[in-house]
Parts: structure tokens; C-alpha cells; sequence
């Protein structure tokens, strides 16, 4: 149990978590009580949750230590009243961005906990009621639009070519194979050093210890932690990986981050696409995004290159994360997934170094939805690419005031059409007769909507001058017109909706349910909700004397 893993790490740091100290409440440089105190709060508060939760909680708690020792507070034996106040502004004077707000609230949870539970381990003027700290996200962010978007990953694939390029000179200078002519005396250096570290780097101290001017050595090629870097992938060199492709797939970022190695999936149906596929933990559901084989800077072919430069520290891994697709070499032997409380400060060290607008990782998700929903003209195509159940769901994400241009030239265009129809029909017409106005070509559906122009490519999926084949996406296409006073359509619409009732019950009977909900259910639902309330009862009495003589093809 998660319980049992905290609880077994003292102030010292136990070894039994998986051989790591990611629980060492020595690290917060608090008195013993304070540390029992809240050692027991995030147990009773966090130990119900995910391992990586409990992770970023008592990194808080670090955090939390951080600012008092900043303060000057650290040596009293009980928590000070203003424990709280010194937390919020050390916060609000922090580089953090929207994390900041939850590290807040993280520690205040596990604060109240301990008044409750722990009052001898804090003052008894101690109070809570805090300020908001200031929200970075509405004051500094810039909305990110498709040149920003642009940007970052043309920064994302610059640092990946140059990641891959340091990946290969370290295997160079590890195994000598393939050495330039000036990295000989780096390897001889490599070499010595792992002989002395028995396979990884040596700590500084055993450094100074062997002598040989090692640390003066080491100095010249960069240091020891860009020596650690060069030879073997760093947090640094796997985030660009992690932001291009959290944007490609339009994916959340912390599901994103858990990645497996394994998550590329061929197309059930075509050779030419391929799946990127993820779990989303909240909901336990496989979210998946396709692409298009044989891209260089497409989302699967990055995994592929990903997967090349960190398979040779896969076996380094705790069992845990081997199966993770974001791992890199922490130093000190250590190697695990990219840190969720890392990511923020990776984010803001890609934005300094790119000289990016800022932005946060749950900022790219609503982005590139609205990109998609302008593209693709219709918010099913964001529906699809989110993995969202409801399309109110994804209007969240894009919202219509973006597509307000479109929208409203759309409805302009046919308010043109409605007026040249009507004013067209006034006009007198030759020999003292009313001219008859000729209707447009169409052509009507299976469903029973009229289709304004089958050749215009408006439906999503179809292409100008070819007939349009997607009759199960008619009821939200914006080429569909419904007479809603026509008897005979309105007899076509009951058909169509007696026949998906029939055949929904068939899916169920037959084991097809699913691609009926995928086909024919949004057809249906629209007709019975939508379309025919609107329809007046008169109409749809003598509708219903007309709907046997009306047919629809047998639905599968």
C-alpha cells in the first residue's frame, strides 16, 4: 500500500521506497517534531492517492521548508503564527507559474491537518486565511495562436536535433567507437573516471580524492553536470521530446508525461496512418491521436527517435519506469521519468532560452483545439482529436467567438441566396405571367435532409467536385437543409428515424453498438431532439400517412 511507503520513511530517509529517497523528511532541515507532524499529515491526506501525487505533495512540503529557512525561521522546535503569510509571499516572489497557486493550497491542506491533529507542533496564534497569490496565467500569458504555436515547435525540434547530436557524441565518448580527432583525450578522461565510479561518474568528493587533476580536467569540459548530461540523456534533452509531442497529440500533460514506450499502434484499416496511443489515469481510458506514416517531425516517428536515444538506460531504471517512454539519467546513478515538479521549471528555462511568450503546459491543449476547430470548420473534429465523450466538453476547449468571422459568413451568404429567391419571385414575368424561379440543383439524402450541393466539399472529409459520401455526418453539416413545412421531407425524416431506432436495436441484439454510436447515433438524437419539436403537429399527422411509402436502406 502507498500508506506503508510513506510511513516507512523516517526523517532520515529509509531506503525501502524503491531505493530512493523521495520521502526524506531530513531534506527539509525541520525539527524532528515538525517532520513527524507533517509526515503523518501526508499520509492521512495523500496516501489514498497515486505515487507521483504523493511525490509532488511533499515536494511542496520542500518548498514549503525552503521559505522558512529563506526567512531565517527554521530553528524553533514548533511551526511560527505566520507560517503561512511567509509561504504565500516566498510564492507570490517565485519564478512559478500556475503551480504556484497548488503548492499553496497542497501545504495550507496538510497545515490544517496538523492544527487539527499535531496542535503541539504549531503556534497556537497560527491562522490560515490567506490571499490569493497573483495569477501569472491571466496577467503575463499572451493567447497562443498558430505563429506562437509555430514557434515553439520549431524551438522543440532545434533542441531535439541538438540533443540528438550530444546522445551520439556521448556514445563516442563512452565506448571510443567512432572518435573526431580532438575527442581522444575527453574519452581517455570518460574512461578513467567510470573505471573510478565502477560504471557511472564519481561523486566530487572521490574526484578530489583520486587525484590525477580530475576536477581541474573535468572544469575544462564543461563541469561535472554537463559532463553527466553529455553522457546520457538529461532532463534537459528529453523535454523538447515531451512538449512537441504533447502539442502534436493535443493530450494532457501529465498522462502525456506517463507515456509508455510501447504506444504506437498501426491503423485497423489504413497502411498509411498509424496511432499514438496514452492512458488517461482520471478516467482510466486509452486516449489515442493518428498521423500520417513516414513524417520526419510527426508525434510516432519523435518516439522512435526518443526511444533510440534512451534505450541504453532503460535497464539503469526502477522496474517501475521501464515501461515509460520519458526517462532520463537524474545523476547519481538515478534514473526515472521526467519529474512532474520538474516539467514547470524545464518549461520556464525552453521559454528563457527561446525568448518565447510565456505560456504553461495546460495552455497548449485549448490552443491547438481552436486551431483544429477553425480548420476543420466543425467542433466534432476537435470532439475526435481531444477524446472527449461530449461535444459540449470540447466547446470548453474552443470556444465559437474564435470562429466568429466564419460563422458569420456563412450565415451571410445564405441570407444572400434567401433575398435573390425572394426579390427573384417578384418580379413580373414575360406575356403577363410570374416568371417561375428555378430551385438550385441539390440532391437529397438518405436521411432525409436536402443536400444544398453534394460536389462542394463543405461536409468534413469531403472534397470540392467530388459527391459527398458522408451521408452519416448530414445532420450537423452546414450544406443540409430542412424544410421543416414540407410534408414529404418531414415523412422522409420519420423513416429515417423509425429505421436508426430499428437498427440501434440491432447493434445491441448483434454486438455493434459501438459503431453504431459512431455512425448513426448523433443522426438520430438530433432528429428526435432538434428537428422534429420543431415541426408542427399538423405537419407531422399527414407526415405520418406518407412514412410506408418512404424507404431507407437496410443500416449495418
Amino acid at each position: 500500500m502507498k500508506v506503508k511507503e510513506i510511513a516507512s520513511v523516517n526523517s532520515s530517509g529509509d531506503a525501502n521506497l524503491r531505493g530512493r529517497n523521495d520521502f526524506d523528511y531530513a531534506r527539509l532541515g525541520l525539527s524532528s517534531l515538525i517532520c513527524a507532524g507533517l509526515q503523518r499529515a501526508l499520509i492521512a491526506e495523500f496516501g489514498h492517492t497515486a505515487l507521483d501525487t504523493q511525490k509532488r505533495a511533499f515536494y511542496g512540503l520542500r518548498l514549503f521548508a525552503q521559505s522558512l529557512h529563506d526567512a531565517g525561521v527554521t530553528a524553533h522546535e514548533i511551526l511560527p503564527a505566520k507560517a503561512g503569510q511567509i509561504f504565500t509571499r516566498w510564492l507570490d516572489r517565485s519564478d512559478r507559474q500556475s503551480s504556484a497557486q497548488w503548492y499553496l493550497r497542497t501545504v495550507i491542506r496538510l497545515l490544517k491537518w496538523c492544527q487539527r491533529n499535531t496542535p503541539e507542533i504549531m503556534s497556537e496564534r497560527a491562522a490560515f486565511v490567506l490571499t490569493r497569490i497573483r495569477d501569472s496565467s491571466s496577467t503575463e500569458h499572451q493567447s497562443i495562436g498558430e505563429d506562437v504555436l509555430k514557434r515553439i515547435l520549431e524551438s522543440c525540434y532545434a533542441d531535439i536535433e541538438a540533443a540528438e547530436e550530444m546522445c551520439r557524441r556521448g556514445r563516442r565518448l563512452r565506448t571510443g567507437q567512432g572518435l573526431l580527432p580532438d575527442e581522444t583525450p575527453i574519452h581517455d578522461l570518460i574512461r578513467e573516471l567510470l573505471v573510478i565510479g565502477e560504471g557511472v561518474l564519481p561523486s566530487q568528493r572521490l574526484i578530489h580524492r583520486s587525484g590525477h587533476a580530475y576536477a581541474r580536467r573535468i572544469d575544462e569540459i564543461g563541469g561535472q553536470r554537463a559532463t553527466t548530461d553529455l553522457l546520457w540523456p538529461s532532463p534537459r534533452s528529453i523535454f523538447p521530446f515531451y512538449l512537441a509531442i504533447l502539442i502534436q497529440v493535443s493530450g494532457n500533460a501529465e498522462p502525456v508525461r506517463l507515456m509508455k514506450r510501447d504506444c504506437i499502434r498501426p491503423h485497423p484499416l489504413r497502411l498509411d496512418l498509424e496511432f499514438l496511443v496514452w492512458e488517461k489515469m482520471r478516467s482510466f481510458k486509452e486516449q489515442h491521436a493518428e498521423f500520417p506514416q513516414g513524417k520526419a517531425w510527426s508525434a510516432p516517428n519523435l518516439v522512435r527517435r526518443l526511444r533510440a536515444m534512451t534505450d541504453e538506460i532503460v535497464d539503469m531504471a526502477a522496474p517501475e519506469d521501464r515501461g515509460r517512454l520519458f526517462i532520463c539519467h537524474y545523476g547519481k546513478e538515478r534514473v526515472t521519468k521526467v519529474l512532474s515538479p520538474h516539467v514547470h521549471q524545464l518549461l520556464y528555462d525552453f521559454i528563457e532560452k527561446h525568448g518565447l511568450s510565456k505560456f504553461t503546459l495546460n495552455d497548449l491543449r485549448p490552443a491547438t483545439a481552436k486551431l483544429l476547430h477553425r480548420a476543420g470548420k466543425s467542433i466534432e473534429v476537435v470532439q475526435r482529436r481531444l477524446n472527449h465523450k461530449s461535444v459540449r466538453t470540447s466547446a470548453i476547449y474552443s470556444d465559437l467567438e474564435s470562429l466568429g468571422d466564419e460563422h458569420e459568413s456563412t450565415v451571410f451568404r445564405f441570407q444572400g441566396k434567401l433575398i435573390k429567391l425572394s426579390l427573384d419571385s417578384m418580379k413580373p414575368a414575360d406575356n403577363g405571367k410570374r416568371k417561375e424561379t428555378k430551385a438550385p440543383d441539390g440532391a437529397d439524402t438518405v436521411f432525409g435532409f436536402r443536400c444544398e450541393d453534394p460536389l462542394a466539399g463543405i461536409a468534413p472529409g469531403s472534397r470540392r467536385g467530388e459527391t459527398c459520401m458522408h451521408f452519416e455526418g448530414c445532420a450537423t453539416c452546414p450544406g443540409s437543409i430542412v424544410l421543416l413545412d414540407d410534408v414529404n421531407v418531414v415523412a422522409r425524416l420519420l423513416e429515417s428515424y423509425n429505421a436508426l431506432n430499428e437498427a440501434k436495436e440491432r447493434a445491441t441484439r448483434e454486438g455493434w453498438v459501438k459503431r453504431y454510436n459512431m455512425l448513426y447515433e448523433n443522426t438520430r438524437i438530433i432528429i428526435l431532439q432538434d428537428i422534429l419539436p420543431a415541426v408542427h403537429p399538423k405537419v407531422i399527422e399527414l407526415a405520418k400517412t406518407l412514412v410506408q411509402s418512404r424507404l431507407v436502406p437496410y443500416l449495418e
